[in-house]
């Protein structure tokens, strides 16, 4: 990445999951190399890498002795106006471009049109110190055994840790912003929270967690090395002229995590407080005492990471007794309850999908709740690890089957026939059980079941029995019993596939990755879902009249920015969804099957799950609560206090207000501003609800003292910088005006390219509920007319754009809705009287007040170029407003400078401007 037009900082900014490109010994500008020449490549690839050494003398030494002028080495870029290099991969480019700047980049009109970012941001920043290694070295001797006198070079070990640090790095969703050398070693910046990997709320965990694994990498390759973490704000932006350009991060947490770096142990981690906070429900820390650190006037408080906290365990499920699920006017309760009565007694698909922090955890309680009540097994299962960053793939399905064999193995009857099978197997018995003896399974099999079950035989079972020998025939045994298809005996020789979402049988892992290949190849048909499917088929088959089964997943959207939904778990769900439709279809059913998906639409792609549970009117919606219901979410909530019972009243309509301007309705939103305002004093938490203290700042003083909740402010970067960057733009330039209503007038003037109907359109996009970006209002200029106008959706989300505005584009972007402020009709009519009034002055009285206006025709864009051309004249008017509009013949004089009311402005217009 040296030299040329580059674009990318010190080193390859790869995007997570992009090849590395090795960098062999041969082209590490050793004098055996030989460069490529632009004949010995083809096409646009030659021209990338321009003309060869040799080429070069030759033509020098031509030039020399002749008049034509002398060859640019490095001229392989077109000029400006050429055509584009068509040869070149754009993946190849995008190597070396950060992300931030890339979309910048792919999103540009022309080159004049770049919007760098330019943004104070909120990052955890790690540097890496390594010591012991010196990219210059020709050769430093392996170590271990069996390394006999093999010399691995400098240059190719600085390689090969830059390729497994980048693993980490990227594994985590991090930037590798610099891989610099200087006389204290070898250094690495890294830093988590640069556009679009945004996770507020997990940076420092996720930090933290990749300074562990880059410590164990140099203790692996016997090199020393220390890490400094520092979470805080920091600039974030491109530096450079037009030659030369760099993403970087400047600001005193960057300083802060080198100093940090300096004092840690060899092969250690120092934090700072920031991340510790942070990250200390996760992470296991020690204190490290107070440090005098360089360049700061006082000691700093360091931690020593020492690894994850034990005991670590999340409960996805209890949230039926939740202050949102015990609210009986909740909207969302009516759709669950109609949707479980299509399911009484009947197979079927139910999804549940809301927004997150809609409710759908505490609908899908009540769900399970109700499963309960009517005596059905149940299987669940959900994609997070116990920290709640993480997704893991499979991870729904193999919590279901965990449930499913332990209940298996509770029954006597699936053990009997586990180990019958086993006896048949090793030539001890024939099969006694008739459906096993069938191996095509049927509708008879839970008479067969019930009879084992009640039978004296199941108490002679093999005590010793291996559990994984037991559970592979239990399994087998499930496949038998599997109705139709699903029981052909070609679906048990892929029985190993099952290893994948049933961890304890004991399958090696090569065999289970070369039939997972396999599998893969097949377009139409996944043996895996297939396996699965059958499995839950010939289980709930067998199990007492009348007991159903609910396998209720649960799938979340975990902080991760690159996320994409494992293909064979979607087939499994499909199939298994085809099974419960099945079922529904053909009625008389005697083992009800229900399929209970929890997701959010974005995360639930599959048009058939969603499909069938409209087709069984099962599909439950939650939304965002309105005014009215977060004022009736909020009588729920509160409880009146016993100092100030006369204000209860007053005091909800507040805090109704209040938390619906901060979290846009959001319920699990409302309940998290409460919980902050409980940590300040503002109210006190109970068991039933929440109290008013004596420490109540009402409506005003709540939006002006109290910060807005993190876990709120890092849902809403997430929302963030999920959008288009033309949409973020929008975002930050609305965030600046003053008012908290705007209309596309306003929006234009700051975006004077842009014409009314693309704004428009933006708008309207951004206003779509799902979006939760904009509201739609209404407003009424000063003719009394109604007019559409916008709104941020949240506070937190205006925040959020709003601190990503530095000061010197804030006060840009004001001075330009300042000139640029469209008026309306009655505005335009009034200004154009006036103008005609002062039109019929005379030259004298036009010179003397320095006034230029022109006739009313004069379009408004001149009106406006002329009078900030005029400004500082008129400014300097001692009777104040504009003389040409002081007086004119018959003119009233509270009509010459008159009142003029905008909808929305960012700064009110003085005298002289209007």
């Amino acid at each position: 990445n040296a030299g040329g037009g580059g674009g990318g900082a010190g080193v390859g900014h790869e995007s997570p999951g992009s090849p590395n490109i090795p960098i062999s010994p041969s082209s590490s500008g050793s004098p055996n190399h030989t460069p490529y020449s632009s004949s010995s490549c083809s096409g646009g690839f030659g021209k990338l890498l321009g003309p060869s050494r040799g080429n070069v003398r030759n033509s020098l030494s031509t030039a020399a002795a002749s008049t034509a002028p002398i060859p640019k080495t490095l001229a392989w870029w077109p000029a400006e106006g050429a055509e584009p290099l068509m040869n070149v991969s754009a993946k190849l480019i995008k190597r070396f471009i950060p992300t931030s700047v890339g979309i910048c980049l792919a999103s540009a009109v022309d080159m004049n049109s770049v919007d760098y970012p330019e943004e104070m941001r909120r990052v955890s920043v790690v540097f890496l110190s390594i010591r012991g290694l010196d990219p210059a070295d020709e050769g430093q001797e392996e170590s271990g055994p069996g390394a006999g006198d093999a010399r691995v070079s400098g240059g190719m070990m600085s390689q090969l840790l830059m390729r497994l640090f980048q693993r980490s790095v990227y594994a985590l969703e991090g930037s590798v912003n610099k891989f610099l050398v200087d006389d204290k070693g070898v250094l690495l910046l890294i830093v988590f929270g640069l556009p679009p990997l945004i996770h507020l709320s997990d940076d420092p965990i996720r930090a933290t967690l990749c300074a562990m694994r880059l410590t164990d990498t140099l203790a692996d390759e016997q090199l020393e090395g220390r890490v400094g973490v520092a979470t805080g704000m920091c600039w974030c932006g491109v530096v450079g002229n037009k030659s030369r350009r760099e993403y970087t991060v400047l600001g005193d947490v960057v300083n802060l995590s080198a100093r940090l770096m300096g004092k840690a142990p060899v092969n250690g981690v120092l934090v700072d407080a920031p991340t510790r906070d942070a990250a200390r429900r996760v992470l296991a820390f020690e204190d490290g005492g107070d440090l005098t650190l360089k360049g700061k006037a006082a000691p700093v408080h360091a931690f020593k990471f020492v690894g994850m906290r034990r005991g670590i365990h999340t409960n996805f499920w209890e949230a039926k007794t939740s202050l949102l699920a015990s609210w009986k006017e909740w909207p969302a309760r009516p759709g669950l309850a109609s949707a479980l009565e299509c399911l009484r007694g009947r197979s079927g698909v139910m999804v549940i999908t809301g927004p997150g922090g809609s409710g759908k955890t505490e609908l899908a309680a009540q769900a399970k709740a109700w499963a309960k009540g009517q005596n059905y097994q149940l299987l669940r299962g959900q994609n997070m690890d116990p920290t709640s960053i993480f997704s893991v793939p499979r991870l729904p399905l193999q919590e279901a089957f965990s449930d499913l064999v332990r209940l298996a193995g509770r029954d006597p009857y699936w053990r009997s026939v586990a180990q019958e099978l086993l006896r048949v197997s090793v030539g001890q018995t024939g099969p006694t059980d008739p459906a096993a003896s069938e191996g095509a399974g049927g509708s008879e099999a839970g008479c067969d079941a019930e009879e084992i079950r009640g039978s004296a035989g199941a108490k002679a079972l093999i005590r010793d029995l291996p559990r994984h020998a037991e559970l592979y025939w239990m399994l087998i045994a499930m496949l038998q019993r599997a109705v139709g298809e699903r029981a052909s005996p070609k679906i048990q020789t892929w029985a190993p596939l099952l290893a994948m979402v049933v961890t304890d049988l004991a399958f090696s892992q090569g065999l289970v990755a070369a039939m997972e290949e396999r599998d893969e190849q097949h377009i139409k048909h996944s043996r895996f879902a297939e396996a699965c499917t059958a499995v839950i088929d010939g289980y709930t088959r067998c199990l007492p009249p009348g007991v159903g089964c609910m396998i209720l997943l649960h799938i979340r959207r975990s902080s991760a920015f690159f996320q994409s939904r494992d293909e064979q778990e979607s087939a499994a769900i499909r199939q298994i969804a085809e099974l419960c439709m099945e079922r529904r279809r053909a009625g008389n059913e005697r083992n009800p099957l229900v399929l209970c998906v929890v997701a959010r639409k974005s995360v639930l792609k599959d048009g058939k799950v969603l499909m069938y549970s409209e087709e069984c009117q099962t599909k439950v919606e939650t939304e965002d609560l309105s005014l009215e219901d977060t004022e009736a979410f909020m009588r729920h909530l509160l409880l009146p206090s016993p100092s100030e019972p006369e204000l209860f009243d007053e005091h909800r309509v507040d805090l109704s207000r209040y938390a619906f301007d901060v979290a846009g309705g959001n319920p699990k939103g409302v309940l998290t501003v409460l919980q902050d305002l409980d940590e300040r004093g503002v109210v006190t938490r109970t068991p039933t609800g929440f109290e008013v203290s004596n420490f109540y700042l009402g409506y005003e003083g709540l939006r002006a003292t109290v910060p807005l909740p993190a876990s709120l402010v890092g849902m809403a970067f997430s929302t963030f910088e999920m959008l288009p960057p033309e949409d973020q733009r929008l975002l930050k330039m609305a965030s600046t005006l003053n008012n908290e209503t705007f209309g596309v007038r306003d929006l234009m003037a700051m975006l004077p390219k842009a014409s009314k109907d693309d704004v428009t359109k933006l708008c309207e996009r951004l206003a779509d509920p799902s979006a939760r970006t904009f509201r739609k209002v209404s407003l009424t200029d000063d003719g009394g007319s109604n007019t559409r106008g916008y709104m941020f959706y949240s506070m937190v989300l205006r925040h959020v754009a709003s601190t990503l505005v530095l000061e010197t584009q804030r006060t840009e972007i004001r001075r330009m809705t300042a000139m640029g402020v469209n008026l309306n009709a009655g505005d335009m009519a009034r200004l154009e009287r006036i103008a005609g009034a002062a039109a019929n002055m005379d030259e004298d009285e036009e010179s003397e007040s320095g006034s230029d206006m022109s006739d009313s025709e004069q379009s408004e864009g001149e009106e406006e170029e002329e009078e900030d051309d005029k400004g500082g004249e008129q400014g300097s008017d001692s009777k104040g407003g504009s003389s040409g509009m002081a007086g004119g013949p018959g003119s009233n004089p509270k009509d010459c400078v008159p009142a003029i009311t905008l909808p929305v402005v960012v700064q009110a217009p003085t005298e002289n401007e209007r």
